[in-house]
């Protein structure tokens, strides 16, 4: 049974919650759950079940102040709700194609912000078709919209990397993933430069996280998947410096470590929400640029019994 109408159903009637929940102000991840367990063979009863078993820890949207002009609600997380009201009464009266268009731009060289969870929220949306969620990433990228610098000047990604690996690790004053990379932005140190192309983005990014399993390098390889699907509305060099930027930030946030291609840590169990994004993030990046390491990632995950054996791999 085609799952993608109840799919969209069950997204539209969770654009209410807080896009954080307490007490942690973690981002929701409902949205993005269900779309990759979807994606990877769920029918209806199990996208349900989950459904309920996850929305116990989310609340209501806050509303949020009255803006005068929409602006005025970019880079203040407290407007999260007047912003996706406004991206969704922009979309209805033009279209997704037509809001990510005029607006994407603007908001996406901060795409690191929140660990990365607006821009993924957003592809998502995007991917799966939904203009209720596509409205709820945007207001989400926008809310957390922070001036970032970008350069378009060529670098190799995987070699700027290992320099950083090289050097003593960033002193960060927060434990907290989003507040370390306010920190480089603030500090004038948040690294810049344009990769060759996506895809060597997407396998930089999948080698430091086969190599230390952290927690926050997952987020390194979802975030390359989202924006290579946000990339449609972009000019190509500017997504592309966005996010070699926000990588190399983000490995400066997690402790700058060494990796090694060659040396492949063992799959674990990081959460249900983090194992399926990461599993549907390697179908769809292996799908894209066939690179044998998504693949391997799945077939251990499914051997690992990190995730069922009722999902469709390839």
């Amino acid at each position: 049974m085609d799952t993608q109408p109840y799919l969209l159903d069950l997204l539209d009637r969770g654009v209410n919650y807080d896009p954080h929940y307490l007490p942690s102000m973690n981002s929701d991840h409902l949205p993005m759950l269900l779309c990759a367990m979807a994606a990877l063979g769920a029918d209806q009863a199990q996208l349900s079940a989950e459904r309920e078993r996850y929305q116990q820890r989310l609340r209501p949207e806050v509303q949020g102040p009255t803006l005068a002009h929409w602006r005025d609600g970019i880079g203040r997380m407290e407007c999260y709700a007047p912003l996706r009201r406004h991206f969704s009464a922009e979309i209805e009266r033009s279209s997704v194609d037509a809001c990510l268009h005029a607006h994407l731009h603007e908001f996406f060289p901060s795409l690191a912000q929140t660990a990365f969870h607006g821009v993924i929220r957003l592809a998502y949306a995007i991917d799966f078709g939904s203009p209720a969620e596509v409205a709820a990433g945007l207001a989400y990228m926008a809310a957390s919209c922070v001036d970032t610098p970008i350069t378009t000047t060529r670098i190799n990604i995987a070699q700027v990397m290992r320099t950083q690996a090289a050097q003593p690790a960033q002193e960060f004053s927060s434990e907290r993933f989003g507040a370390r990379i306010r920190q480089l932005i603030e500090q004038d140190a948040y690294p810049e430069g344009c990769a060759a192309s996506m895809a060597e983005c997407a396998a930089v990014a999948l080698d430091v996280f086969r190599s230390t399993r952290n927690f926050f390098a997952l987020h390194m390889v979802t975030a390359t998947q989202a924006a290579r699907i946000c990339q449609t509305y972009l000019d190509e060099d500017i997504a592309t410096a966005s996010v070699s930027g926000a990588l190399l930030a983000a490995h400066l946030a997690v402790g700058s470590p060494d990796f090694d291609p060659n040396n492949v840590l063992p799959v674990v169990s990081l959460d249900e929400e983090h194992d399926y994004k990461y599993g549907w993030s390697c179908l769809s990046e292996y799908r894209r640029y066939g690179d044998a390491r998504y693949r391997e990632e799945i077939a251990a995950l499914v051997e690992g019994r990190i995730l069922p054996d009722w999902i469709t791999l390839f």
